[in-house]
């Protein structure tokens, strides 16, 4: 995107990503969070619904018709096999929408914008990335925070973990590397400092 740079954002489940997201948002940068568009592409009788059931049965569904994403990700976690089927099922529709989004900030004058993605890489979406920045934590402090973030088991938590790429993945093929411990001030003094270097990076290209 010629127009506009761009930032993915992302690491494994639990490192920390929203918060680190939400940082960048209260510093003024703008902030694509591909999991809202998840949800929007698989709204109730939407094409990717559709896609969904055929993919992995109606029992994904509530009694209404709607997603019901808790028994999704049972199934789509409990295999390698299965959380493909599931990335190459939404993903399409996924960039497609997060594309429209970028054009929209682009014509309204943005020149950086973030796209806050924990599937960055899977679906593809870091060819559309000038930079990549990937937010990591300890095994231990991630079993932690999706546990509650979710309220399921230590068992769970890990199969969701199991499911990811390796931590190496994200510190080699990342720009920018974000160390979330639970130490929330020095978080924010990293965010801080990259927020500065991605707009310099950003005003540079655009000169």
């Amino acid at each position: 995107m010629k127009d506009i740079y761009v930032i993915g954002l992302t690491g494994p489940t639990g490192a920390g990503k929203t918060t680190v997201a939400k940082m960048f948002e209260k510093k003024g940068i703008k902030v694509i969070d591909a999991d809202i568009i998840s949800r929007e592409v698989t709204n109730h009788s939407s094409r990717g619904l559709q896609a969904l059931t055929v993919a992995f049965g109606e029992e994904i569904l509530n009694e209404d018709g709607s997603l019901n994403r808790k028994k999704l990700a049972d199934i789509a976690f409990s295999s390698k096999d299965n959380t493909q089927k599931l990335n190459d099922t939404l993903h399409p529709l996924i960039i497609m929408e997060i594309r429209r989004h970028i054009r929209k900030l682009a014509l309204e004058g943005n020149n950086l914008v973030i796209i806050d993605a924990a599937l960055l890489f899977e679906s593809d979406c870091h060819y559309l990335c000038n930079d990549v920045i990937s937010v990591v934590a300890d095994d231990k402090i991630r079993i932690k925070r999706i546990m509650e973030r979710d309220n399921i088991s230590e068992e769970s938590a890990l199969k969701r973990m199991k499911a990811q790429k390796e931590l190496s993945f994200y510190i080699n093929n990342s720009n920018h590397i974000i160390s979330n411990g639970e130490d929330i001030y020095a978080l924010e003094s990293r965010v801080n400092e990259l927020a500065k270097t991605i707009r310099e990076d950003a005003n540079e290209v655009h000169r």
